[in-house]
């Protein structure tokens, strides 16, 4: 989708690839991608303020998407990460009004 696209989001995906910023397959972008990771590890959980120390096993545990009984901590989880989308980030065609 990088290749795609000019995203103002994207995310390095190697060392050699890097974050294809500017290195559009089509000459220009062809569509507008925006991508936002939230990485569920130990350190990245316990920097998000939710209440909770988190230890391995915990992290094992919401890692495992098809436990419902996770659903309302990853909803926290995506509130708190929420913060990194900016609507600069969305083309103006986006606007509605």
């Amino acid at each position: 989708m990088q290749w795609l696209s000019n995203s103002p989001t994207a995310k390095t995906m190697d060392m050699e690839m890097g974050d294809l910023n500017g290195d559009v397959i089509s000459g220009d972008p062809k569509l507008s991608y925006l991508r936002y990771n939230c990485p569920l590890t130990q350190e990245n959980l316990n920097s998000m303020n939710l209440g909770k120390t988190f230890n391995q096993k915990d992290v094992d545990g919401i890692v495992e998407m098809s436990n419902a009984g996770n659903r309302e901590l990853l909803y926290k989880i995506g509130e708190k990460a929420s913060v990194e989308i900016k609507e600069e980030h969305f083309p103006i065609k986006f606007k509605i009004a």
